[in-house]
């Protein structure tokens, strides 16, 4: 459960593929359950922050998110055994695309 003050990413999976559709945001622990989240971590993506948080917690983020990308890539390399491919990852869509923001 999320409570007041409790650092938190939120995220809207692609719900179909009918882009008409408003996907609920889904929100999660940051950085702790970023891995158990199961979104495809795109380093194109942007991210926001409030403007009053630390610097260290926006970095604390930011890492999480690249080596969950790094995990996802490792998943996809060549020559990885099936067994331990990842689970198929919940594609995102841009957030304010949504009227979210």
């Amino acid at each position: 459960f999320l409570t007041t003050g409790q650092l938190r990413l939120g995220f809207c999976p692609s719900t179909s593929s009918d882009e008409s559709a408003v996907p609920s945001a889904v929100w999660v622990h940051a950085p702790r359950c970023l891995k158990t989240a199961n979104f495809k971590v795109e380093l194109a993506e942007g991210v926001a922050f409030a403007s009053a948080m630390e610097d260290f917690e926006k970095s604390r983020v930011l890492e999480a998110l690249a080596a969950q990308h790094a995990r996802q890539s490792e998943a996809r390399a060549p020559g990885r055994l099936a067994a331990r491919a990842a689970p198929s990852l919940q594609n995102t869509v841009p957030w304010r695309a949504h009227g979210n923001a």
